[in-house]
């Protein structure tokens, strides 16, 4: 019984997650140029140089050739729920490795989109650049989200959940 309920709950997950990688760079690949450009402005009415985003690394936009790794994680995602769904043992191993990776890389990459303003108000206070140190994060952050559909944002978050809670649930059930 214990397994049935793993392979389900492992399937949605992997289910969620894939289409969370398939929607997000399309909305980021669509609106990101848009989103780049009203934080940008925000930043630029604060007084900054123009462009200090992107010079810095914060980028919201997605080229077609970005959205190959996204694209690849689904595809990978929805593989690892088609070999559940295929009836038989969920193959344990490669559920620990899927899980465990999940976890600590997609977790990890998925909390900082979650918690953008924190970590980038964190990563600028630590830089050597005296004007990022001085940048109100959640202005342009905010100027940014608006731009975006309103859908963008919920599924950042439950696919945070499904990376961070949702392993740790399969691995613990695993373990039972």
């Amino acid at each position: 019984m214990t397994d049935q309920i793993t392979t389900t709950i492992a399937v949605v997950q992997q289910l969620v997650l894939s289409l969370t990688f398939i929607l997000i760079p399309i909305a980021a690949q669509k609106y990101g140029q848009r989103a780049q450009d009203a934080a940008e402005k925000v930043v630029a009415d604060q007084g900054f140089k123009e462009g200090l985003l992107l010079k810095n690394g914060v980028k919201m936009t997605e080229s077609k050739v970005e959205m190959l790794l996204p694209l690849a994680f689904a595809l990978a995602y929805l593989a690892v729920a088609v070999i559940g769904i295929s009836g038989g043992h969920f193959n344990d191993v490669l559920l620990w490795i899927v899980e465990s990776f999940t976890l600590l890389i997609v977790g990890m990459v998925t909390a900082q989109q979650v918690f953008v303003a924190a970590f980038l108000n964190r990563a600028f206070k630590k830089s050597k650049d005296a004007s990022l140190r001085k940048i109100n994060v959640e202005a342009f952050v905010t100027a940014a989200s608006k731009v975006l559909p309103v859908w963008v944002r919920p599924l950042q978050v439950i696919r945070f959940l499904a990376a961070s809670a949702g392993s740790i649930v399969v691995i613990i059930l695993l373990c039972i």
